[in-house]
């Protein structure tokens, strides 16, 4: 048992989780390093860049993320599987990426997807037996529900919410590390825990879809094919969007913008280079922002206004996709990457269970 070599990946993952990755960074940077998410919950910027952002890549993003992250998945199951011991090889890999997931949630950002996607990936061992007709329903029935079921998890109202709010701008933006430490953990058990909970049901899901599209082939067949994904998700998705569904409008648009990157650009070097270091590119955004934000570093929380902040993460991306695929001429992972995959296949050989 062992990492994929270069030759061995399907290189049009990688774009599509480069492309999303960037619109994941933008509204990261909007929403939640810009200023406070509970502010952008009870008060949303209406601007034109916000509004554009809140349209057409706000959720989004992370669905698409995280169809990629069931799409690879369902990649590694599929190679484990023929290798022998895929259910341990999975276990070991969403663990390590749950410890990784945790210190950058307590220690860096409480922003963090991480976790939730090493707590979903966990669940989702146990389905991959399943076969792709009952990931694709049970999946869309657990994406479907979180909109209309409700967890026995309750926030506070949107006066607290406001409150805090409120003394984040004075915390993150003036704070010392160690008072930022102390509140984010405060702030994480009251109101991101929550909140992460609350979607779990739809990640799962998304991702038990994301599992079954690469059974069915679904983003590998003919031209042809992906162009009537491309027209159905953009249909469903703008009506949605139009009459303000997040149901109708969130996932098929993530497939829809899927077959996009596929039809245009199935093998842009950047995006690609961008993608296979998403994990490294990802923490490298939060450690860096978090410097330009919090008071340890510039302290510029809640002082920057929506569009120099946008025009700086997209100079900032573009400068990780360079940077990625210089890293990547001389190494074959990212530093973050070779990590988790030295943790995970290192303890799997060690175990006797691998080759």
């Amino acid at each position: 048992m062992q990492p994929l070599s270069t030759p061995e990946r399907y290189a049009p993952l990688d774009v599509l989780r480069g492309a999303a990755l960037f619109g994941v960074l933008i509204v990261n940077l909007l929403t939640l390093f810009r200023v406070s998410l509970l502010a952008h919950i009870t008060h949303p910027d209406t601007d034109v860049v916000s509004t554009l952002v809140a349209v057409l890549i706000e959720f989004k993003a992370f669905t698409l993320f995280t169809l990629l992250f069931g799409l690879g998945v369902g990649v590694q199951a599929e190679r484990a599987s023929a290798r022998g011991g895929a259910a341990l090889l999975l276990t070991r890999r969403f663990l390590v990426l749950l410890v990784i997931g945790l210190a950058h949630l307590v220690l860096i950002w409480n922003g963090d997807i991480l976790t939730l996607y090493a707590v979903c990936g966990l669940l989702l061992i146990p389905m991959l037996r399943l076969p792709a007709m009952a990931l694709a329903v049970g999946g869309a029935a657990l994406a479907i529900g979180s909109y209309f079921g409700a967890l026995p998890v309750h926030l506070p109202g949107v006066d607290a919410m406001r409150a805090q709010a409120a003394a984040a701008v004075r915390v993150y933006g003036g704070g010392g590390w160690g008072d930022i430490l102390l509140f984010r953990w405060e702030e994480t058990l009251r109101y991101i825990l929550p909140l992460l909970i609350l979607t779990l049901p739809k990640t799962l899901g998304v991702m038990m879809l994301g599992v079954a599209a690469w059974r069915w082939e679904i983003f590998t067949r003919r031209r042809l094919f992906v162009w009537m994904i491309l027209f159905a998700g953009g249909v469903i998705g703008s009506a949605g969007t139009v009459v303000h569904s997040d149901l109708a409008s969130q996932i098929p648009l993530a497939f829809a913008y899927a077959a996009v990157v596929l039809l245009w650009a199935p093998s842009a070097p950047l995006l690609a280079a961008g993608g296979r270091m998403a994990l490294t590119n990802y923490l490298t955004q939060s450690v860096v922002f978090s410097f330009v934000f919090y008071g340890y570093g510039l302290g510029l929380f809640g002082r920057l206004d929506v569009w120099p902040t946008a025009l700086g993460g997209v100079i900032f991306y573009v400068a990780q996709l360079v940077l990625s695929r210089a890293w990547l001429r001389r190494f074959p992972f990212g530093p973050v990457e070779w990590l988790w995959r030295r943790l995970t296949y290192g303890a799997i050989n060690r175990s006797g269970s691998g080759a």
